[in-house]
C-alpha cells in the first residue's frame, strides 16, 4: 500500500512535466497538479455533505465544479505547455462561481463566507510567471465584491441602513484587508522573481565562462601533447615506448628522447611539483630550456 501511494504521488508530481521547464515552472506546475488532486476531493466531499444536509444548490456546484478541475488535470497531462493559460481559465472560475452562490444564497450575509473562494484565484495566480494574470484577477475579484456590497446598499431601506452599517465597514475592510494581502504578496513574489532572474543571468554567464575555460585547457592540453615525444625511437636491441595522462587536462609531468649519436639515446624524465596550469608552465619552460641546449649542442658539434 505505502509502495502503490508513493507511485501515485510520483506519478502526479510528474503531471505536466517538460523537459525544457526550468526549475520553478517545474516546481508551480507541481504545486498546481497536487493543488487540483485536492480541489477535485475536496468539491467531492463537500457536495457529499452538502447533499446529505439538504443543500442541494450548494451540493450541486460543487459536484460540477470537479469537472473543469478534472479537465484542467487532464489537458493539463495531454498539453504540459498551455498549463498557465489553464490555470488562468480555472481562476477566473473560481472568483465567479464564488460571487454567483453568494449571490445566489442571498447576499454574503447569508453565504458563508464563499467569497473567500474567489480570493484564491488571483492569490494562487502568483505562483505562474506572468503577474499580469493576477492582477487582472484582483481586479475582477474586487469588481465583483464591491458589485455585490453596492448590491446590498441598494436592497437596504432607509431605515435598516443604520443598522447594516457596521456590515457595511466589515466588508470594505475585508476587501482592504485583500487588497494588502495580495499587494504584499505581489510585491515579495515580484522581488523573489528579480533576484531568480539575477541568478540566471549570473549562471549563464558562470557556464559561459567555464566553457571558454574549458576550451582554452582543452587547447593547452592538445599543445603539451604536442610537445611530447609522437613517435616512438628506433634504438637496435631495444624496445621503447611511453606514455603520458596527466591528473587534470594539463600537468607537469614531461618526457622526452633525445639523440646523443648514432649509439646512444639520452631519455628525458621529468616530474614538475603540483598540478593544474602553473605545473604546466614550468614544464614548458623546461622543455623549452631543453630544446635550447639540444640546439646549441647540434651547433657545437657542426
Amino acid at each position: 500500500m505505502k509502495s502503490l501511494l508513493k507511485k501515485l504521488v510520483s506519478y502526479i508530481l510528474q503531471i505536466g512535466a517538460d523537459t525544457q521547464d526550468s526549475e520553478y515552472i517545474r516546481l508551480a506546475k507541481r504545486i498546481w497538479c497536487v493543488s487540483l488532486v485536492f480541489s477535485i476531493l475536496t468539491c467531492l466531499g463537500i457536495s457529499i455533505l452538502e447533499f446529505r444536509a439538504g443543500e442541494k444548490f450548494l451540493g450541486a456546484v460543487f459536484f460540477f465544479s470537479l469537472v473543469p478541475f478534472l479537465l484542467a488535470l487532464i489537458h493539463g497531462a495531454l498539453r504540459p505547455r498551455h498549463y498557465e493559460r489553464n490555470a488562468f481559465i480555472l481562476q477566473t472560475y473560481l472568483i465567479i462561481v464564488a460571487m454567483v452562490v453568494t449571490l445566489a444564497l442571498g447576499g454574503m450575509q447569508k453565504a458563508n463566507g464563499a467569497t473567500l473562494i474567489g480570493l484564491l484565484g488571483p492569490l494562487f495566480a502568483l505562483f505562474f510567471p506572468r503577474k499580469s494574470r493576477a492582477v487582472l484577477l484582483f481586479v475582477l475579484y474586487a469588481a465583483l465584491y464591491l458589485g455585490l456590497v453596492f448590491l446590498a446598499i441598494f436592497s437596504w431601506d432607509s431605515i435598516s441602513l443604520q443598522s447594516h452599517l457596521a456590515d457595511l465597514l466589515f466588508w470594505f475592510g475585508f476587501l482592504s484587508v485583500a487588497g494588502f494581502a495580495f499587494g504584499a504578496t505581489y510585491f515579495f513574489v515580484d522581488q523573489r522573481d528579480k533576484v531568480y532572474r539575477l541568478l540566471e543571468k549570473e549562471k549563464e554567464r558562470s557556464e559561459e565562462f567555464l566553457r571558454r575555460i574549458k576550451k582554452d585547457l582543452e587547447e593547452a592540453a592538445q599543445i603539451q601533447k604536442n610537445f611530447l615525444p609522437q613517435e616512438n625511437p628506433q634504438l637496435e636491441g631495444y624496445e621503447i615506448s611511453g606514455l603520458n595522462v596527466p591528473c587534470y587536462e594539463v600537468g607537469g609531468d614531461y618526457f622526452d628522447y633525445v639523440p646523443i649519436d648514432a649509439d646512444r639515446l639520452g631519455v628525458v624524465i621529468a616530474d614538475v611539483a603540483g598540478k593544474g596550469i602553473g605545473a604546466s608552465l614550468l614544464m614548458a619552460s623546461l622543455r623549452a630550456a631543453l630544446c635550447g641546449w639540444q640546439s646549441r649542442r647540434m651547433g657545437t658539434s657542426a
